[in-house]
Formats: structure tokens, C-alpha cells, sequence
């Protein structure tokens, strides 16, 4: 802030550490990394008004409003580094965090040392975003990081196709890349999808206790938690969501095999070394009369795994050569202990585990 604007008095603000680091730990869960080169996103802006302390933080596609409470401070406005201010109260030991400015506007906190941090004279413009809404779905406590979890493999790392890169929220949880989606049948009620970025998932699935979500008039989606009041408010992707129900109502086949989950991956870890680079093509390959399933990954070297089936209904046999990562990265998403896919001769597999539902391209068919 420009020192003119600074007020002359001495005071020390002080502040509850637990409760202070609170905040800051929600603040540090957006994600920065594609607003390096907006300022604003280095800082947190804490004003004082009315008696009670707020907090805003922003790369300016989400933005964190959260509000501390009471203080006896007097009104005004400062601009705060959000890596030392962190840094600072989350490695502290004390209870409480004491700020004190000076005339000049520059800043003392004292917590296990004392620490001095030079005024921002820069001026910078924090979204001023309507909080109110209109909330049309409420989370349970710890919901929102279990469903994102569930999905977030679906999401293409291709930043140039944002609904590629984006998590679809109708009353179901669903991403894809255009060859691989991942859904997770959440819930009967159906909503007007929201489209929200990937990188946006660790920070409101940071929000304690129970989640509202509901849409600003400006068409923002708003995150309030129940419990702290913290407010996450954050840009939708603009765009058209491939109906993916029609996709998973396409690819539901009654042919299947299921193997145990833990073996699978553990084979999939060895035979990823003699997989193509590029396309990363493992063989599956099913026999019925000797009930088991074989892998097989070919480079210049071969490497071939053996696994018994637990489950099987299909032909006497059946061959299909999947992305070997693809794959894997389903696993992660599977709550059981068995691996269940689903086919149809050269058309995807689908991947599934009561509410979690995952369709793979083949790569090939031999």
C-alpha cells in the first residue's frame, strides 16, 4: 500500500497461531503454478474492517475469501508475501502471532523470532467476487476429496484442450481426455454440469466439515464450508462436456474377467520396463480352459506375466493391447480388492468397481 495511506499509530496485531495457520493452509492449496507471472498470486491481502480480520488470496481463476474474526485493530488494508507469511506462522512453535507495523508501513512479527518484512508499495487488484449464490448441492464432510480422487486419472496433462483438462459435476463426478474417461456415479440428482480445472481439487477438497456449493450471479461456482465459513470461489471452464453417460451406457457389456487388484498392479509395475515408450501398448491376453490372463509387453526385449482369473464370462479367448499407464493409474481409482473390465471384441474396456466406472481404448486388437 502507498505509505501515504499508512497510518502513523503503533499497534500489535495479535493472532491465535492454530486458527491463523488455518487459513493460510487452506490459501496454500491453490494452485500457483499457472499464474507465475501474475504478482498478485505471490500475495494475500488481510483487511481489518468493521473489527473483525479477512483474508483473500487469488491466481485469479480461484480465489480463497475466508475471515479470521474479531480483532482489536484499527481498520485498514496490508499486503503480505503468502510463502514468508506461511512459512513463518506454520513453523512456529508459539500460540500466538504478533504483527506490528510502523509508520513507513513496514512490518515485525513476532512469533519464535522476530521477523522484519518490507512494506509492498505496489498496488494490486484482488478480485472482488460476490459470495452470494444460490446453493443447489451440499457435500458431506470429506466427499469432495474422495470423488475427485476417483476421477481426476480421466484428465488429459494437454493444457491447450481445457475441457480435456477439466472435471464435469452433474450430479456425477466425470473427466476424460478424449480416449479415456473415469466416472464415479455419485448420486440420482442431476445437475447442469459444472465444469471445474483439475488444479482446483486439492484446494476445496481442503474445506473442513460440511460443503455447499452453489452458482454466483456472475455464473462462478462458490465452495462454502459449513463449518469454518471458509469461501473458495473459483472460474468455470467454458465449454460443451462430452455426454459421457451416453459413452458408459455404449460400452456396458456383459463379457468380463477380474483379476485381484493388488497382483495386477504389482505385474503392470514389472512389465512397464518392456513396454513401447511412446505408446506404452501391454498385451492382455485371456484363456479360458487354463483360467488366467497373461500380460505381455513387448520392446526389443519381451517380459510376460501370469495371473489366475477369479471371475471370467466370454469367449475361449480374448486379446486386447492396452496403454500399460492407463491402466494403472485406473487401479488407483478401484476401492475393492478386485480388478473387473468389461469387453466387446475391438471396442474400449471398461474398468469398473460399484460406483467407479473407467473406459480405456484398446490400442490395438490382435
Amino acid at each position: 500500500m502507498p505509505t501515504a495511506q499508512l497510518q502513523a499509530k503503533v499497534k500489535v496485531l495479535s493472532l491465535d497461531r492454530q486458527k491463523f495457520l488455518t487459513i493460510l493452509r487452506l490459501v496454500n492449496q491453490i494452485d500457483f503454478s499457472g499464474a507465475k507471472l501474475l504478482k498478485v498470486a505471490n500475495f494475500l491481502l488481510i483487511e481489518i474492517r468493521e473489527g473483525k480480520l479477512y483474508i483473500t488470496a487469488s491466481d485469479m481463476t480461484s480465489t480463497v475469501k475466508d475471515c479470521y474474526g474479531e480483532v482489536d485493530f484499527d481498520e485498514m488494508k496490508f499486503i503480505f508475501p503468502t510463502d514468508i507469511l506461511y512459512h513463518i506462522v506454520s513453523t512456529s512453535t508459539t500460540d500466538q502471532i504478533k504483527i506490528k507495523r510502523d509508520p513507513k508501513g513496514n512490518f515485525t512479527i513476532n512469533a519464535n523470532g522476530t521477523y522484519k518484512i518490507q512494506a509492498i508499495t505496489e498496488e494490486f487488484v484482488f478480485p472482488d467476487l460476490d459470495t452470494k449464490c444460490d446453493i443447489f448441492h451440499t457435500f458431506e464432510e470429506g466427499e469432495i476429496r474422495h470423488c475427485w480422487s476417483k476421477v481426476s486419472v480421466g484428465t488429459s496433462q494437454d493444457v491447450t484442450k481445457p475441457i480435456y483438462s477439466a472435471i464435469c459435476f452433474d450430479g456425477n463426478f466425470c473427466a476424460t481426455d478424449g480416449r479415456y474417461a473415469a466416472a464415479y456415479l455419485y448420486g440420482d440428482k442431476k445437475f447442469d454440469p459444472v465444469l471445474l480445472h483439475k488444479s482446483v481439487g486439492a484446494l476445496i477438497s481442503s474445506l473442513e466439515g460440511k460443503v455447499d456449493v452453489g452458482l454466483s450471479p456472475e455464473k462462478h461456482v462458490i465452495f462454502r464450508s459449513q463449518k469454518t465459513g471458509s469461501i473458495v470461489i473459483t472460474r468455470q471452464i467454458l465449454g460443451v462436456f462430452p455426454d459421457y453417460r451416453k459413452l458408459f451406457e455404449k460400452f456396458n457389456f456383459t463379457d468380463f474377467f477380474s483379476v485381484s487388484k493388488d497382483e495386477l498392479g504389482k505385474s503392470l509395475d514389472r512389465l512397464s520396463i518392456f513396454t513401447n515408450v511412446e505408446t506404452g501398448a501391454l498385451n492382455f491376453k485371456v484363456d479360458k480352459a487354463k483360467n488366467v490372463l497373461t500380460l505381455i509387453g513387448t520392446n526389443n526385449n519381451e517380459g510376460s506375466e501370469v495371473l489366475p482369473l477369479l471371475e471370467y464370462q466370454g469367449p475361449d479367448e480374448f486379446s486386447a493391447i492396452l496403454n500399460v499407464g492407463r491402466v494403472r493409474d485406473s487401479l488407483s481409482s478401484l476401492d475393492g480388492d478386485k480388478c473387473k473390465m468389461m469387453f466387446k471384441g475391438e471396442n474400449p474396456i471398461t474398468v469398473l468397481d460399484n460406483k467407479i466406472w473407467i473406459v480405456i481404448t484398446q490400442l490395438a486388437q490382435r
